[in-house]
């Protein structure tokens, strides 16, 4: 069971590569295995947390393990995107381009206030790993961007509450649900965590 978690996000790490490799070596017949993979992946992207939490090995490294697999995982997910559905994808390029540019961002903030990279799992970028699931999972199924872009906007508005909250903490913290929750750490006020959700 201690265990677990780490296999979870290995098996994530794994499925990065393996994607664009599926896709180059077996263009659309990659299809339905991509759409499949990627709720694997998501799935044990939910379930790695809420395992750790209960098996008590919810420590900051495997946390921060976490959080650079994911973003791994789903650059996998653009690359293979970007190998079959290269002129849907182009549609929705200046999304791309945002989130990206705020999760960079992000990282320079982080970086240069803390000397580390962020690790707030807030609560908006959990959804958006669910639509980002899903606007994958219908471009891969119908080649059509809507849903992928939909996941974009949502994006956008996630990073910026993560470079929120990287903005006003008063020092480095993982499990952060919020920017709101990060203003009350600034203010020496007390948060709640969510039990399931965050350490």
């Amino acid at each position: 069971m201690k265990r677990l978690p780490l296999a979870l996000i290995l098996f994530r790490a794994a499925l990065a590569p393996a994607l664009p490799a599926l896709a180059l070596a077996f263009a659309d017949a990659a299809r339905p295995w991509l759409a499949a993979l990627l709720v694997a992946g998501l799935l044990s992207d939910v379930l790695d947390g809420i395992v750790a939490r209960a098996a008590g090995v919810s420590t900051v490294a495997l946390r921060r393990l976490d959080s650079r697999v994911d973003l791994f995982f789903w650059l996998g997910a653009l690359a293979a995107a970007a190998v079959l559905d290269g002129p849907a994808l182009r549609t929705v390029a200046p999304g791309v381009a945002a989130v990206l540019a705020l999760e960079a961002a992000c990282q320079a903030a982080s970086f240069a206030r803390f000397r580390r990279a962020p690790c707030t799992h807030a609560f908006l970028s959990k959804l958006w790993g669910l639509f980002l699931g899903a606007g994958f999972v219908a471009l891969f199924a119908t080649g059509r961007p809507g849903a992928l872009r939909v996941a974009l906007a949502w994006g956008v508005l996630s990073q910026l509450d993560v470079l929120a909250i990287v903005l006003l903490l008063p020092s480095w913290q993982s499990d952060v649900p919020s920017a709101w929750h990060a203003l009350r750490l600034r203010r020496g006020l007390p948060i709640r965590r969510h039990r399931l959700l965050n350490g």
